[in-house]
């Protein structure tokens, strides 16, 4: 599978990158131990943030500045995270 949405639940995931056996772990160990996995899923709730449906009864939600509120939130958090762990994004 190559949506995070599909997998993050399962057991064991095997981590799979140009053909080559990346990694195997859940979820959280990929994430915790793995900076290729980690950047795929930072970057899949990114295009998942940038991509939100919007629909008219949630005019609030939908907006163009509720989107750019949710990517900055989202980024803030990424580059925090980034700094905290002493890892590169």
């Amino acid at each position: 599978a190559h949506r995070i949405s599909t997998i993050e639940k399962m057991d064991k995931i095997l981590f799979i990158d140009d053909g080559r056996l990346e990694a195997v772990g859940s979820h959280t160990e990929l994430y915790d131990t793995n900076e290729k996995y980690r950047k795929m899923v930072d970057l899949q709730k990114l295009e998942a943030l940038l991509q939100e449906e919007i629909h008219p009864s949630d005019s609030d939600h939908g907006s163009e500045e509720y989107k750019r509120l949710l990517c900055r939130n989202f980024l803030r958090e990424f580059w925090q995270r980034v700094e905290e762990g002493g890892s590169e994004a």
